[in-house]
């Protein structure tokens, strides 16, 4: 199983959203070599100053192992695009999150 730290990383940098996600994923095949990139090859998938800036924040700011655990304490899943269980309506809308959680009910 892929390593969802770095979906739920860019799921919390503001300016970063589903579109620039798909950008970055097309231009480096995955996150966590994304979520390490350097900034000219940030700028060259298509982010722009302010979400660079967001970025390089975050990274200094958040502990991705904190956030995943802070999710599965409550009991919550984390559900990312190619997931089977991400819904195929929402797959579906042009701007569907890339990650979200969820709880069985």
């Amino acid at each position: 199983m892929r390593d969802v730290r770095y979906w739920v990383g860019f799921n919390r940098v503001y300016g970063i959203g589903p579109a620039k996600v798909r950008a970055l994923l097309d231009h480096f095949g995955d996150l966590e070599t994304a979520w390490s990139a350097e900034v000219p090859e940030l700028r060259e998938a298509g982010l722009d100053r302010r979400a660079i800036e967001n970025l390089l924040a975050a990274r200094k700011t958040l502990d991705l192992d904190q956030e995943i655990d802070r999710v599965q304490q409550t009991g919550a899943q984390i559900v990312i695009w190619d997931d089977p269980a991400y819904p195929p309506l929402l797959k579906n809308l042009p701007d569907a999150p890339s990650c979200y959680t969820s709880r069985a009910s």
